[in-house]
């Protein structure tokens, strides 16, 4: 008898136990339950919020889009195109002139060297004495 008593009263405090972990295990489970639902509206509402501001985004630069269709943008390459070839011409024509300089002052100094040798020449006639004789 004494073993029954004891038996039923293990199962009763082991019963109650299980009560209690469940009832504790239950209230957890609605704070949890209830912080997710937060958690979830808070994420559902800046969700919203940045669609919104995309769709923004999105028509701000169709309507910039639109302008610069508008503004013929589309001939923008081949201005590009036109500048890049007016560049390759520009950096010829300055070296045809860096070629024409140099030749320019070859040609300088070369007229210089002339002219000295001619005055060189020139004042050994005059300081000649033999010169005016023969003449």
């Amino acid at each position: 008898m004494e073993l029954i008593y004891f038996i039923s009263g293990i199962l009763t405090v082991g019963t109650v136990y299980g009560v209690l972990l469940l009832r504790k295990v239950k209230s957890s489970h609605a704070s949890l339950l209830e912080s997710s639902q937060h958690s979830s509206n808070i994420y559902s509402v800046r969700y919203k919020d940045m669609q919104d501001k995309l769709n923004d985004m999105t028509e701000h630069m169709n309507s910039i889009k639109g302008l610069m269709e508008k503004d013929s943008y589309e001939n923008l390459t081949k201005t590009r195109k036109k500048i890049g070839t007016i560049e390759n011409d520009i950096i010829g024509i300055q070296k045809t002139l860096n070629n024409d300089i140099n030749t320019t002052e070859k040609s300088f100094n070369k007229a210089f060297n002339e002219i000295q040798s001619i005055r060189s020449k020139f004042n050994k006639l005059i300081d000649d004495p033999n010169f005016l004789n023969r003449y």
